[in-house]
């Protein structure tokens, strides 16, 4: 062990901290290093010299200034969680998420994007259908008029 390890060990020691092994390594170095040994003693005397003196009382109303003094940290709840999912921007996302998904298994199953279906639709009809309910300036019809458009 060498003597900087030694000393750094030396205050754990003395608060009880150091395993059995530390514990037995710091002793002998101690054995056979004079100066880490002398400054073990001092150490320990000012320790004990700390130990002996009164603990201070705190003042009427400490307790209750330190609290009042940390800040309170709300989380919000359960519900408040859920409804911040549900912002426009990440419905809107997740809906073009959802549509460039099924777009690519589409493809992937041999059917062209861009080829027309029995209907004259580019779209394909369940898609036609399901987005036929939706206002003219919604999201989803505008980007479906955008699929529309790129595929033509």
């Amino acid at each position: 062990m060498r003597c900087s390890q030694a000393r750094r060990l030396l205050s754990a020691s003395l608060d009880g901290e150091l395993d059995a092994r530390r514990q037995t390594r710091l002793r002998d170095h101690l054995g056979l290093c004079a100066e880490c040994r002398r400054f073990g003693e001092r150490l320990r005397a000012c320790h004990a010299r700390l130990q002996a003196l009164p603990l201070p009382e705190p003042s009427s109303g400490f307790a209750a200034r330190v609290m009042s003094a940390i800040p309170i940290v709300r989380r919000p709840g359960r519900r408040a969680s859920w409804l911040s999912i549900l912002r426009p921007a990440r419905v809107a996302a997740a809906l073009l998420a959802m549509i460039c998904g099924a777009m690519a298994a589409r493809s992937m199953n041999g059917t062209p994007t861009g080829q027309a279906t029995a209907g004259g639709s580019s779209v394909e009809q369940p898609y036609a259908r399901w987005f036929a309910a939706l206002p003219e300036d919604s999201p989803a019809a505008r980007y479906v008029a955008l699929l529309g458009a790129v595929e033509e």
